[in-house]
């Protein structure tokens, strides 16, 4: 008779459960509205100007820190709808759309980017951004860059109905599993459902 295996422990840090917790907050639209001020020059005449687009492009297209940073704003006609070319992880490249409609992005998109004063900036000046924002938004949990993916994905789901593996291209996600652990069930996800099936009018 084979022995019994004995049962592994598995040890939680304190830091491992405060690193989950802060990855499935999101940010509901009107959050994230608030969060993505428009920069006051679309050539990005200050640094800070580089600053917002930056975070209005990982809130409002879904794009990684990085991605943000070096956004080259080539666009490509798909039918009759405008898209974005974003290289990603691996030099991987896939299409994004300003779905949620964001005059500045519709704006920029006309523009020359090479006329941008500001081309760059770190992913730390992000970071330390997101962090003061937090405060400004009355949060009891910190932004991330990270933050941003995940409540653009979870918008585009529970607010307007986009099919999960619409959203996994849109990310860039090899597996779809990823795109799953971004849409954390809420109360929007109940409510949605029950006014599409017209039990809440």
């Amino acid at each position: 008779m084979l022995p019994f295996p004995k049962k592994q422990s598995q040890t939680i840090t304190f830091d491992s459960f405060s690193k989950k917790r802060v990855q499935e907050n999101v940010l509901t639209l009107t959050q994230l509205q608030a969060l993505c001020q428009t920069p006051s020059s679309i050539h990005l005449s200050y640094r800070h100007d580089k600053l917002l687009e930056c975070v209005l492009l990982m809130g409002f297209l879904g794009l990684r820190v990085s991605e943000a940073i070096n956004f080259p704003w080539q666009t490509i006609p798909v039918e009759d709808k405008q898209a974005f070319l974003v290289r990603g992880k691996g030099n991987k490249q896939r299409l994004v759309f300003n779905l949620l409609n964001h005059p500045y992005i519709a704006k920029k998109a006309k523009s020359d980017p090479e006329k941008d004063k500001w081309k760059s900036i770190s992913r730390m000046a992000v970071w330390k951004y997101l962090q003061k924002q937090s405060q400004e938004l009355n949060l009891s949990w910190k932004i991330t860059p990270h933050t941003l993916r995940r409540s653009f994905a979870s918008i585009l789901h529970y607010d307007f109905h986009l099919e999960p593996p619409a959203i996994q291209q849109l990310l860039g996600h090899s597996q779809f599993q990823t795109t799953e652990r971004y849409l954390k069930k809420d109360t929007r996800f109940l409510l949605n459902s029950l006014q599409r099936k017209g039990f809440l009018c």
